[in-house]
């Protein structure tokens, strides 16, 4: 019955207004209306319409209002607009990140141009809405690099998240991603699977192989392992950072070309490859496992470099071992040695004090003293020592012009060092642009390079460092992808990473 005074209405409004559709009351789209509407005939119809007393009278005059001649006739309301009571089903959801808003307001984030965003992660509104950041986004707040830590053909940096992400070279592994291929952006390190190393506060690289620093005090080392240099006493490579030396106590660390030096409860402690006793005095081509070096006093800083190795203790005074044919040592000798040496200076002539940072290239090595002066020894054949020299010393040098250093790196034949208003200065070979000045010109003394700058590495011939605002640059050679621009085209001049 419902249906078939629905028609009457329509058809009366369609005969005296001739405006309303009946669609919509016919409910052509409601399967129940459909199929009872199309009973009628047409001659019930033209009886309907016949009738000037009967209901198409009062729907004219009345423009379709129900009488009370008439109680149960009701208005039909379109489909489209009918919502039942306490069914949400046909609303919108909104207030959730990735949703509108919900009357200008979020459940969580915030609200940015209509639209819920997590401002605790959201890289495009980080913290609040329009605050871009560079690498990621994490707790409210933009994830910055802190640190970085250059190999021979790799780079890799910590992040203020607490994980690692490294870039170039990556066929041993030292990448620390699992897929073993060279990369040209940075990839996450990860523990296994997909889970990201955390806990991260300094990560160094080597020839093949990466080590991370971990905030209680272990290590993480991961890729080649040929040479015992991941210290676990496998001789296995790792493609992931899920295990390391046993070593606990970890201060400090640094990775040379195939060996490893770290700090744990003020002593030094050394493994990997040991062709010239840069790792222990016994006659053994490798060490699997951490070993003690024989150095007394408090330590507190080492730096390994091609083939030697060196430690600061905390009087101020360095000594060195290992390889010595260009006087890296700094011992007045070209002499290797198995035992730790100390270290001295030129002018004037005595043991060299005051040291509070090292630092150790492939055939060179450099310190910061107390007073923020730059010495260096060893290989000056490309002017890394930055003495305006193209000589070897086998006692430390000063470098000309730099008085307020605060950091020093040392790669394979080139330097830099970060003064204390965060300006980059760089010296030494250049043939691949690794001094980064826009020429390929050997660089005999200090160069500016960047400014704002908060920490640098070097790596065998390309440079990275990590600027104030949180994005890092690299320069220098590109051929397994270790600038991180997505490219391998050498640069003689720093270009922003690419996240």
């Amino acid at each position: 019955m419902r249906a078939r005074r629905a028609v009457t209405l329509c058809v009366a409004s369609a005969l005296c207004a001739g405006a309303w559709s009946c669609n919509a009351v016919l409910g052509i789209n409601d399967p129940e209306h459909a199929v009872d509407a199309g009973t009628l005939s047409d001659a019930s119809i033209e009886e309907t319409a016949a009738q000037p007393d009967g209901p198409l009278a009062d729907t004219a005059t009345e423009d379709t209002a129900v009488t009370d001649d008439h109680p149960d006739v009701q208005p039909e309301t379109p489909p489209e607009a009918q919502v039942e009571s306490g069914d949400e089903t046909d609303a919108q959801p909104c207030g959730e990140p990735g949703q509108p808003c919900c009357n200008g307001t979020c459940g969580v984030g915030a609200c940015c141009l209509d639209e819920c965003v997590d401002t605790a992660t959201d890289p495009a509104n980080c913290g609040g809405c329009g605050t871009k950041c560079e690498i990621g986004c994490a707790s409210s707040a933009c994830v910055k690099a802190l640190q970085v830590g250059l190999g021979d053909e790799h780079s890799c940096v910590t992040l203020s998240d607490k994980t690692v992400r490294c870039w170039g070279r990556g066929i041993d592994g030292e990448l620390g991603n699992g897929a073993g291929q060279d990369q040209a952006k940075p990839q996450v390190v990860v523990e296994t699977g997909t889970t990201a190393l955390g806990n991260a506060v300094r990560v160094q690289g080597g020839f093949l192989s990466t080590c991370v620093q971990i905030s209680a005090g272990s290590l993480r080392c991961f890729g080649s392992n040929s040479k015992g240099q991941l210290g676990d006493g496998l001789g296995v490579a790792r493609k992931t950072a899920d295990g390391g030396p046993t070593l606990t106590g970890v201060t400090e660390m640094s990775v040379g070309s195939q060996h490893v030096c770290a700090i744990a409860s003020g002593s030094a402690w050394c493994w990997g490859y040991n062709n010239y006793r840069q790792v222990s005095p016994n006659a053994v081509s490798t060490v699997a496992t951490p070993e003690m070096v024989a150095l007394t006093g408090n330590v507190t800083k080492a730096a390994c470099g091609y083939q030697h190795s060196c430690a600061a203790r905390d009087d101020g005074t360095v000594w060195c071992w290992g390889w010595n044919s260009q006087g890296q040592l700094g011992n007045n000798s070209n002499a290797d040695s198995p035992t730790p040496v100390q270290a001295q200076q030129c002018t004037p002539a005595g043991p060299l004090t005051g040291v509070q940072r090292i630092a150790a290239g492939a055939r060179h090595t450099c310190a910061v003293k107390a007073d923020k002066t730059v010495w260096c020894w060893g290989d000056g054949g490309y002017g890394q020592v930055g003495d305006g020299k193209k000589e070897l010393h086998s006692c430390a040098v000063q470098t000309a012009g730099l008085n307020t250093a605060e950091q020093i790196a040392a790669g394979n034949n080139h330097t830099c060092a970060v003064l204390s208003n965060n300006a980059l200065y760089c010296w030494g070979y250049n043939a691949e642009g690794e001094v980064g000045n826009g020429t390929k010109i050997d660089v005999l003394l200090p160069a500016q390079v960047l400014d704002n700058v908060v920490a640098v590495d070097l790596g065998d011939g390309h440079s990275c460092a990590a600027r104030v605002d949180g994005s890092v640059d690299c320069w220098g050679i590109n051929e397994r992808g270790q600038l991180g621009d997505g490219t391998k085209t050498q640069s003689v001049t720093p270009k922003k990473v690419i996240w």
